[in-house]
């Protein structure tokens, strides 16, 4: 949150339209603080920690051109890169990492200006903040089929990156991971909201009067901060939650209206602003939304919709979540057990058999629903 907070005050000092700044986030390397309480060795071109039950690689030498990362050293599993472990290797044209790696932290192959190719093994679940920032003769990435999240600015400065693979388990994908690649750039004018697996990571192309669409759960970090051309923008109730500075320094923007009452809005005043700290639009939403909190806690101007509509929800889906299973018959269970009260929504949802009354007949129904789909 420091680091964030940092990078939203020195965004300040860049003019309108010029983009997003990229800063610096060399920090110390964590593991060389923790390195007197473990023991260390070299591997070839590589440096490693050996924490005992686990290598972590901690750093390289830079006259090396290619690398492969070994699944073992000391008979101990190589599962991290560590921070900065090969940052400014700039002869490094190769690796391969071994699949024993499942964690490549922060900055760990940062301004490697001529790695060409990289080979990232299926075992690895976490990219860290600016892994690849500035690897510039970067053509193509695949993306590891069991990863979850990558960092902020994992991949900022990639100037030649036209092709990513981006696999369904990715979940979470920090600010601006893809800016300044060919391969978003190419995305922005195919559409100009540019979604990841739900995840809205762009919309700075985006002009006028805007609806987010209702395929979209979250909107990312950063997604619309410095639009200069963003009038107004409607986010549907499909969206669960936007990423801390998501619509910041929108200089025209005038109107945002949240239709979903829980959404989740990160971050603090500069999630919201026209010229990084003030807003002098309206925020519309409903009674005791997040979006009237959001509002009140920083001197937003905020109009409500009115009281939240109730769900009109289909036969079965007495939770609301847009599917029949399992735990909606639990949910019928209990009622008529009498352990659990309804709403009149709710009852009209568990009545199946559609005689005006909820009892076992509806509950056989429901699970022949959730069994067989019928």
């Amino acid at each position: 949150m420091k680091m964030k907070r940092m990078i939203a005050g020195l965004m300040a000092v860049f003019v309108m339209g010029v983009g997003v700044p990229y800063v610096s986030t060399v920090t110390e390397n964590t593991s060389v603080m923790t390195a007197s309480a473990v023991d260390s060795g070299t591997y070839e071109y590589l440096t490693y920690y050996n924490y005992g039950d686990y290598i972590e690689i901690s750093g390289c030498s830079k006259s090396a051109t290619e690398v492969v990362i070994p699944s073992e050293i000391d008979g101990l599993p190589v599962t991290n890169i560590g921070e900065q472990a090969f940052y400014e290797c700039w002869n490094l044209t190769s690796v391969d990492i071994a699949d024993s790696v499942k964690n490549i932290d922060a900055l760990a192959f940062c301004y490697c200006k001529s790695l060409k190719t990289v080979n990232i093994p299926d075992s690895v679940e976490r990219i860290g903040m600016d892994t690849f920032g500035f690897c510039s003769s970067l053509k193509s990435i695949k993306l590891p089929d069991n990863i979850k999240s990558i960092g902020d600015y994992a991949f900022y400065g990639c100037s030649n990156l036209a092709s990513i693979e981006i696999p369904e388990s990715l979940t979470k994908i920090g600010g601006y991971a893809f800016y300044r690649t060919l391969w978003l750039e190419e995305k922005m004018k195919e559409n100009p909201f540019v979604v990841v697996n739900e995840i809205l990571i762009d919309g700075r192309a985006c002009i006028g009067d805007v609806t987010i669409p209702d395929d979209v759960k979250n909107i990312g970090y950063g997604a619309f901060a410095s639009s200069s051309d963003l009038k107004s923008i409607v986010i549907p109730e499909s969206v669960v939650s936007i990423g801390e500075s998501s619509f910041g320094a929108c200089a025209e923007l005038d109107k945002i209206t949240f239709l979903n009452p829980e959404c989740e809005i990160e971050g603090d005043n500069y999630t919201i602003t026209n010229n990084f700290e003030h807003f002098y639009g309206t925020i519309y939403g409903y009674e005791n939304s997040t979006a009237q909190a959001y509002a009140e806690k920083y001197g937003r101007s905020f109009v409500s919709l009115g009281k939240v509509p109730e769900k009109d929800l289909s036969a079965g889906d007495m939770n609301g979540d847009n599917e029949v299973s399992i735990s909606d018959a639990v949910l019928l269970q209990d009622c008529i057990l009498g352990k659990k009260e309804l709403t009149e929504e709710q009852l009209k949802s568990a009545d199946l058999t559609g005689d005006g009354v909820v009892d076992v007949f509806d509950l056989v129904m429901l699970r022949r629903k959730v069994i067989y789909g019928e």
